[in-house]
């Protein structure tokens, strides 16, 4: 769109298919907002906020969470995830004698 109005190419322009495309113009990895550097086979380089694997869908050892939100808060310091153990309250049941 450009202002309120589609930007249309004319239909004679020659164009190429993403793949086809120079090097500079490719998209090659999607890096769940954690890098925007991809390397040469797709994958993401330079992963940030605790985040590692090829397209930076991890969390780094010592971090957890959800690496694929796309947040920077994705993957926080283990020790901010506290585990609550919840207790079940038991019944016990008491005959009574005669």
């Amino acid at each position: 769109m450009q202002g309120h109005y589609w930007n249309d190419t004319s239909c004679c322009e020659e164009k190429h298919f993403i793949c086809q495309a120079p090097p500079a113009q490719q998209i090659t990895c999607f890096c769940h907002n954690h890098s925007n550097q991809c390397t040469m086979d797709g994958a993401c380089a330079d992963c940030q906020h605790n985040t590692m694997g090829a397209h930076c869908e991890l969390c780094q050892p010592g971090y957890a969470g959800a690496a694929t939100q796309g947040t920077p808060h994705d993957c926080l310091p283990i020790q901010t995830y506290k585990v609550m153990q919840v207790k079940q309250p038991v019944l016990f049941v008491q005959h009574k004698g005669k």
